[in-house]
């Protein structure tokens, strides 16, 4: 997927403020900046079965390459919803944009008493650049649904997701 920012000269201004430089083309006096994402993909995951009538929390868990790290100076963005019945998430945690957060994001729910179904539906938009902070940073979108099964019987509080981003493919 590409992105157009903006003309040349205010992209890369925009991309020193954040501390580090995207894969860039230039056409025509515009800056292209590749966006390594799932697309319009969603990553689907299999039920997770969590304690009914108790406090509960999404776990987001992001795996960078090796000499990548989440930029500390750029937003991770995310938005949540709950659909079904017997899990619910706070107006204030349904969507959220932080600057270096703790990893995993961890997003608090609470579950109804009983049986119940439902699924989490969750994108995050987050940026990763190498560790030394020069040449690739990488913008990446990330879209999972997740099947939850709610039962009195259960012991496991946490439904968790998780993304293993990949090394920027320079030249594409």
């Amino acid at each position: 997927m590409w992105r157009i920012l903006a003309p040349a000269g205010a992209a890369l201004q925009g991309l020193r403020a954040l501390g580090c430089l995207l894969l860039l083309l230039l056409s025509g006096g515009t800056a292209l900046a590749q966006s390594s994402s799932v697309g319009d993909d969603v990553i689907s995951l299999a039920p997770q079965t969590i304690q009914a009538g108790t406090a509960g929390a999404l776990h987001v868990r992001v795996h960078f390459p090796l000499g990548y790290h989440l930029n500390p100076r750029a937003p991770l963005l995310y938005t949540v919803q709950s659909r079904g019945a017997g899990l619910t998430i706070a107006e204030a945690d349904r969507s959220g944009e932080t600057i270096a957060p703790p990893l995993p994001l961890v997003i608090p729910f609470q579950t109804a008493a009983g049986t119940h179904q439902g699924t989490l539906h969750l994108a995050v938009t987050f940026y990763y650049c190498r560790e030394d902070n020069t040449g690739v940073c990488v913008i990446q979108d990330v879209r999972w649904q997740v099947p939850v099964h709610v039962r009195p019987e259960a012991s496991n509080r946490a439904v968790v997701v998780s993304y293993a981003a990949e090394v920027p493919a320079v030249g594409q």
